[in-house]
């Protein structure tokens, strides 16, 4: 195993190509990442045709304290719609991998030749794409403000906000480790705009995926405010625009809300009263109603009347804001938690884009990303779920029971269908019978196969009363050696003579060493038997019989 260097290296590794989990999918705009270490080759594999595409290997070293880093660049090019693994130097291998050209780019990039990393001499910035990320903004108003000087007293008013952007989306566990290294770069963009305050989050799902939370700031917004760039301190303290005066006995102001139409009722003093309208303390309006047009916020009315001056508040919260939801999977059923729900919502299921349903729950049924989108009118809530396709056809077990010469196939599956087969010397295996129980005609190997759903398991039964030999039978076998549990094969003194080896029907012939080629067999010194590894099963039957 290799090491992972962080912002640089995206991928999960493995060191067995049979250990690739192909539900895991890296989506990216081209291969660009370095390892730990000093490699010369690395190759993309086609998924579908094993075909074979070299990738650039470029060594690098860095001096670090006296200390001299190897490193290892590899940059290449990928096709689209294809699935793809990477292998280097036939050690080491990732997840697949496919290109994308949509989501959302994320780049980092140094001034400096640090991190292990050549960005002087190689200005192009490490970069990666969140396929099918879902984009939502987040205001937060800062806590600086100005202070307003009046006859009233000092008053606190906001002179800006900060604007933060959450990209949300369900991705690889290792993207994780990159994009946190990466947010200590000295430059980053998303989607091609810098940003800073980056900050990172996750949240583990099922099948090697997490759902990863980016929070930034875009620079170029930093000094904005929702109304003006500073506030006009001379009007504010005018008394015809809501400063001025002072507290009068009796003299109060009353907000009324209907349908997000404010209106301000002074009473307690005669005549007319001068209303001044703020949200989140920025001057919008005068005058005694407000139409807010379903801007949400803290909004102040202050009311000046013969030299008396009073205020009131109200806050009118965004529905949306409250309203939240949490997509998840119970055996590829698709739902969602949904609090402060808005009444009218309605629910949209999609995957890669394309939508699938319009209510839940929903029974997915590939594995992949799905997004649950919860919408009402122009508030929209997302969240996303990787659900890993669960066939609980085969959640069975099957066995058989012996009563005399009667053989009872036992089972706890739901429908199930049975198949008895007989397996000879001189006549193979052959059907049998259809039915739970059966009479044994003779000695032989009698086969049960019990199907349910898209589901088949197998089990076996030896009758062998009148020969005194020795019969094991290795079903679903993987690779080119065995575990003979019934059969000691170092207590056998010839093998050619005495054993009889099958593999899945054809006859093996025994040699004393090592097996190079097909239909041979040998024993090993730990007692374990072995075929050659240029026909290695995949999911092979294995008969061994003992003449002894």
């Amino acid at each position: 195993m290799i090491a992972n260097t962080g912002a640089f290296n995206p991928f999960a590794w493995h060191s067995n190509r049979r250990d690739i989990r192909t539900y895991v999918i890296y989506k990216l705009k081209d291969i660009d990442f370095i390892l730990t270490g000093e490699y010369t080759s690395a190759k993309l594999v086609n998924m579908a045709t094993n075909a074979e595409t070299g990738l650039t290997v470029t060594p690098q070293t860095y001096d670090v304290g006296g200390n001299t880093l190897v490193r290892t660049r590899i940059t290449g090019t990928l096709a689209s719609n294809t699935t793809y693994y990477i292998n280097v130097d036939d050690q080491i291998f990732t997840d697949c991998i496919q290109k994308t050209t949509c989501g959302i780019e994320v780049e980092a990039s140094n001034l400096c030749d640090d991190m292990n990393y050549a960005w002087g001499t190689d200005p192009a910035p490490v970069g990666v794409n969140l396929d099918d990320a879902v984009q939502s903004e987040v205001l937060e108003f800062e806590v600086e403000t100005v202070q307003i000087v009046t006859e009233q007293g000092t008053f606190d008013k906001a002179k800006r906000q900060k604007k933060y952007t959450t990209v949300e989306a369900v991705l690889p566990r290792a993207f994780f480790n990159m994009l946190s290294a990466m947010a200590i770069s000295e430059s980053i963009s998303v989607g091609g705009l810098p940003v800073k305050n980056v900050t990172v989050s996750k949240e583990d799902q099922q099948g090697g995926m997490s759902k990863v939370v980016l929070k930034f700031q875009f620079i170029e917004l930093e000094n904005k405010n929702a109304c003006c760039d500073e506030l006009n301190l001379d009007t504010i303290s005018q008394t015809g625009v809501g400063g001025g005066g002072g507290s009068c006995t009796g003299y109060a102001v009353s907000i009324a809300n209907a349908s997000g139409t404010l209106t301000a009722t002074a009473s307690g003093i005669a005549g007319t009263s001068i209303y001044k309208w703020y949200r989140n303390g920025q001057f919008v309006s005068s005058g005694a109603v407000l139409v807010t047009n379903g801007v949400y916020g803290e909004y102040r009315v202050e009311a000046t009347n013969s030299g008396c001056y009073t205020a009131s508040s109200i806050y009118l919260a965004d529905p949306c804001d409250a309203m939240t939801i949490e997509a998840f999977v119970t055996n590829n059923s698709i739902n969602a938690n949904i609090e402060n729900e808005i009444s009218g919502t309605t629910y949209e299921v999609r995957l890669n884009g394309s939508l699938l349903a319009t209510s839940l729950p929903y029974t997915a049924l590939t594995t992949g990303t799905y997004y649950v989108y919860a919408i009402a009118g122009n508030c929209k809530k997302v969240s996303g779920v990787y659900v890993v396709i669960q066939n609980t056809d085969c959640d069975y077990t099957i066995g058989i029971d012996q009563n005399n010469n009667e053989l009872t196939a036992t089972t706890d599956a739901a429908s199930p269908t049975y198949t008895w087969e007989i397996e000879t010397p001189l006549a193979g295996r052959v059907p049998y019978a259809t039915t739970q129980v059966i009479n044994m005609a003779g000695d032989g190997i009698y086969w049960l196969t019990i199907a349910s759903g898209t589901c088949e398991k197998e089990d076996y039964h030896l009758k062998q009363d009148n020969k005194p030999r020795i019969i094991n039978v290795l079903t679903r076998q993987q690779g080119y050696e065995f575990n003979v549990y019934d059969i000691p094969l170092l207590d056998v003194v010839d093998p050619a003579i005495e054993l009889e080896v099958y593999v899945n029907g054809t006859v093996q012939t025994y040699s004393p060493s090592i097996p190079t080629s097909t239909n041979l067999y040998s024993i090993k010194a730990d007692g374990n038997l072995i075929i050659s590894s240029v026909a290695a099963l995949t999911n092979g039957t294995i008969k061994i019989v003992w003449n002894r």
